[in-house]
């Protein structure tokens, strides 16, 4: 079983907008898969978020990891989530039992 988590870094906000301030424009986003062996895989980007609706504008002081991640998703997509988590299983999957390993020539042993 592999635990998926998102990271998020450089959150870049436009300091003002339609009389809003701090208004997260851009999320560079970590998806992270682990599993139970702490073997993991990852996927990375950014994605840039639609201008928001005044009336259910959220303060940038009151954003929490959990409402950025159900924007991050919903900008991206499921079917890419559903992409991203496949080759994260696969990147694991590598790592754990790789199909090719390195090996010296039989000549310099």
């Amino acid at each position: 079983m592999i635990t998926y988590e998102w990271y998020f870094s450089d959150l870049m906000v436009k300091p003002s907008e339609n009389g809003l301030t701090d208004v997260l424009y851009i999320v560079h986003w970590q998806f992270k898969g682990t599993d139970k062996n702490g073997v993991f895989g990852d996927q990375r980007g950014s994605c840039q978020l639609p201008a928001p609706d005044p009336a259910k504008f959220y303060p940038y002081s009151s954003l929490t990891k959990e409402t950025v991640e159900k924007w991050v998703e919903k900008s991206i997509g499921y079917t890419a989530i559903s992409a991203f988590e496949n080759a994260i299983a696969e990147q694991i999957k590598f790592q754990t039992n790789p199909p090719f390993i390195r090996k010296d020539a039989p000549w310099t042993l």
